[in-house]
Formats: structure tokens, sequence, C-alpha cells
């Protein structure tokens, strides 16, 4: 009668585990953004705020390094002293969305350009040069 009565408990532990396990997946968010625009205003806010957290869902990088590398970004960046930063979308000539960061810094004006890809209708910023 013991053995049943353990081995119950041990499988209710089991299955609220795997409730817990699958509720917690269900409820995380989809890397990348939904659009093109909200992609433009997270990177954004992510820059701003210096977010290395709301950076990372954004970037097609390895999952494996993209905290690290997330976090090296927005340091390198704020040793730059950015002020007045604004992210745009632009185009290539073929068409091709790019986002571009402009912004000063106390001793000149600074513009970059970074590729973006769409991934099963969620976009990411990618880091290969925008060719």
């Amino acid at each position: 009668m013991r053995a049943k009565h353990w081995l119950g408990i041990g499988l209710a532990a089991l299955i609220g585990w795997l409730v817990l396990v699958t509720v917690q997946i269900s409820q995380m968010p989809d890397p990348g953004a939904g659009s093109l625009a909200e992609l433009r205003d997270r990177f954004d806010a992510a820059l701003r705020d210096r977010d290395a957290e709301a950076l990372r869902p954004l970037l097609d990088y390895p999952d494996d390094d993209s905290d690290s590398f997330a976090m090296s970004y927005l340091d390198k960046f704020e040793e730059l002293g950015p002020e007045q930063v604004t992210v745009a979308i632009t185009r290539r000539a073929s068409g091709e969305p790019l986002l571009s960061v402009d912004g000063n810094t106390d001793t000149r004006a600074f513009r970059y350009l970074l590729a973006v890809t769409e991934d099963n209708q969620r976009w990411f910023i990618t880091f290969t040069p925008p060719l």
C-alpha cells in the first residue's frame, strides 16, 4: 500500500512538473519582431535603455552566445558616448530593408547600417555586412 502511495505522489509530481514546463514554454515570446517597424522600435528602445535582455531576442545570432554578444554590443556602443541616437528603416537600391543607426558623439556624427532578415514572418537583425 505504501509503495502505491509513493508511486502516486511521484507520478503526480512528474505530471505537475511537465505541466509547469509546458506552460512556461508556451508563454515565452517568439524571438524577433512581428514587423520591420516593430524591429526598429524595439532595437531603438534597447539601444536607448542599454538593455541587453531586450536586444538578445532581436538578433539573428547563435543562442549559445547571444547573451554575451548583446551585452558586448551595448558595452561597445556605450563606449562611443552616443547622443541623439535614432534608428530608421532604409532600403538598399535593390529594395531590401536595412536599419540605419544615426547619432552623435562629442566629436563627430556617425551612421551605420545593419542588415535585417525575415524568417517565418519574424524580423531579426543580422550581423552579416549589408553588401
